[in-house]
């Protein structure tokens, strides 16, 4: 665990809600559903104050919209792998069997739980620090005329502008666990014979990620 306060440059005062925050509930029945609900509300709080004084002249509807695009369950995710949160999780057996560790739902829900146990072990200033640092890239590379629209959409509008046909989306692989599944979908941009993937449990997800990465490649965003 104290790499994991390395990475997040914080050093909890009380160790046992760090411990806490990392605890799903099929390890214990002493588990982090109680700080992950807190972690939402305050997730939820600190992104608007943070967009709210960054975008001060942009409408309640982009800040609103903007707001959602942050903390959907797809960009917790995102951001739990960037900081290596699957290495830190007290699971279950039954977790561990079925690679819980790589769960979409499991990483952002312990995610809003660390929020919270951070919140209850400091204050709102320093937890507010913190997620403007994990959301930083986010927030300050958004390009604001694209107004949140999907990924599949900006990249149809871009080369639709270039005159080139519709990108293509194909899966590629199927990554099959007990439990459930993980989907390799391959964005093809036909006429240049380039292809960017993305992964996700759900398929439209990867969709989203594979046209992201084909909008940074061509650098639409």
């Amino acid at each position: 665990m104290f790499k994991l306060e390395k990475i997040l440059r914080y050093n909890f005062n009380n160790k046992s809600l760090l411990f806490l925050a990392l605890t799903h509930s099929s390890y214990s029945n002493i588990n982090n559903e109680k700080l992950e609900f807190l972690g939402d509300s305050i997730l939820n709080t600190c992104i608007t104050s943070i967009l709210f004084n960054k975008f001060k002249n942009e409408s309640e509807g982009f800040l609103s919209k903007f707001r959602s695009y942050l903390v959907r369950r797809e960009k917790l995710y995102n951001i739990s792998k960037k900081i290596n949160l699957y290495n830190f999780l007290f699971l279950g057996n039954s977790e561990i069997k079925n690679s819980g560790n790589l769960k979409i739902s499991i990483l952002s829900s312990t995610l809003e739980a660390l929020f919270g146990a951070i919140y209850i072990d400091s204050d709102f200033n320093t937890i507010n620090n913190i997620i403007y640092k994990l959301y930083k890239f986010d927030i300050n590379n958004f390009n604001i005329k694209y107004n949140i629209k999907d990924f599949k959409t900006l990249l149809q509008e871009n080369l639709q502008k270039m005159k080139y046909f519709l990108p293509k989306y194909e899966i590629y692989k199927i990554y099959k666990l007990k439990n459930f599944q993980i989907f390799k979908i391959k964005c093809i941009f036909v006429e240049k014979n380039i292809i960017t993937y993305g992964m996700a449990e759900k398929i439209k997800v990867a969709e989203q990620i594979a046209a992201r990465f084909m909008l940074k490649l061509f650098k639409f965003i």
